[in-house]
Formats: structure tokens, C-alpha cells, sequence
């Protein structure tokens, strides 16, 4: 997993040792006690704890499941240049915001859940403006044929989603040429 890529690798990786412990020591601690302790490491820990999709609010800490969702099969591109996430949120504009609002108006509806509708993420927009890189790959992403694009966590990897394997490998061999 590439550092300062938003894709959590150091965030599993001490959800992964939570779980471990308390596998280890015979489960003395429950979910709730254990994301508390995975929020003290580190804001998005809960979500690796929490074991499922799920709309992430607040610091990362309230997770909400996302249930009956459709399977995607993703294509990961990473652009080879990782974002500090402080440098991320210091150039976040909170008036500006507005994935919570979209993505809990799709959990109130229980409408089906739509790529290309639906994904959102709010530090995109930093983001961009210190990789711009984000948005070509997202460009290219969609020109492949893909169904939605996102930035992951606080950047810099993207992803594609697509309906089967064939048009993710397609996008793939897609991209390859642009190399």
C-alpha cells in the first residue's frame, strides 16, 4: 500500500492489531470498546474495525452501514505522488461540503445505490489543487467506461468502479497505453 496514498494502510494495520489483542487475550473487549480504541490511534481505525461498507461521519468516528449495495469491481490507480493529509484538511473549505448531505439522503431514500450518483468525496477538491493528477486520472478512469470514479481518504490514489471484471481489465489495459 503506498504511504500518503488515503488508502489506510496504517489505519488497518492497527485495526488489525486491535482485533489480533483481543482475539489473543479471549475477546475481553466488545465493537463499541474497541472503536473507541482504534479513534484514540487514529480518526478513520473505527471503519477498519467496523467490518463493513459504511457512510462515515464526524471525524470518521459515526459509521452508518451501507447495506444491500451492488457489487463493483474496482480499478486502483495511484499516481505516484502521496498527499499529507493535514496539508489536505488545512485547504478544506467546511462551507463548501457536501458528500454527508448527498450520501445521507441516499441512506434516508434506501434508494439503490448508484456509481456515478452517489460517490463523493469532500477533500477531492484540496486535493486536486495539490495533485492535479486526481482529476486526469478520474478523466481517464470515466473515458474507460467507468460507472464512478472516486479519490480515496484524503488522496492520492483513485478508483474506478465497474460493473464486471472484463471492462475493469479493459480499463486497465485502457490506461496501460497512456503509460
Amino acid at each position: 500500500i503506498p504511504v500518503a496514498a488515503g488508502l489506510g494502510g496504517g489505519s488497518s494495520d492497527a485495526a488489525a492489531v486491535l482485533l489480533g489483542l483481543n482475539h489473543l487475550y479471549g475477546r475481553p473487549f466488545d465493537q463499541a470498546a474497541l472503536m473507541a480504541m482504534g479513534l484514540a490511534i487514529g480518526a478513520d481505525v473505527p471503519f477498519f474495525l467496523f467490518g463493513q461498507p459504511a457512510l462515515a461521519a464526524g471525524v470518521g468516528e459515526q459509521l452508518i452501514p451501507c447495506r444491500n449495495l451492488a457489487p463493483y469491481h474496482a480499478l486502483l490507480v495511484y499516481p505516484g505522488v502521496g498527499i499529507a493529509t493535514a496539508e489536505v484538511f488545512k485547504n478544506l473549505n467546511l462551507r463548501l461540503t457536501k458528500c454527508e448531505k448527498k450520501l445521507r439522503s441516499f441512506l434516508l431514500k434506501k434508494e439503490a445505490f448508484a456509481a456515478g450518483v452517489h460517490l463523493c468525496n469532500d477533500l477531492e477538491s484540496p486535493a486536486i489543487q495539490m495533485c492535479p493528477d486526481i482529476m486526469t486520472i478520474k478523466s481517464a478512469l470515466s473515458a474507460q467506461g467507468a460507472e464512478g470514479t472516486f479519490m480515496t481518504g484524503s488522496g492520492s490514489a483513485v478508483v474506478g468502479l465497474f460493473k464486471n471484471v472484463q471492462a475493469a481489465q479493459q480499463a486497465r489495459e485502457g490506461l496501460a497505453v497512456h503509460d
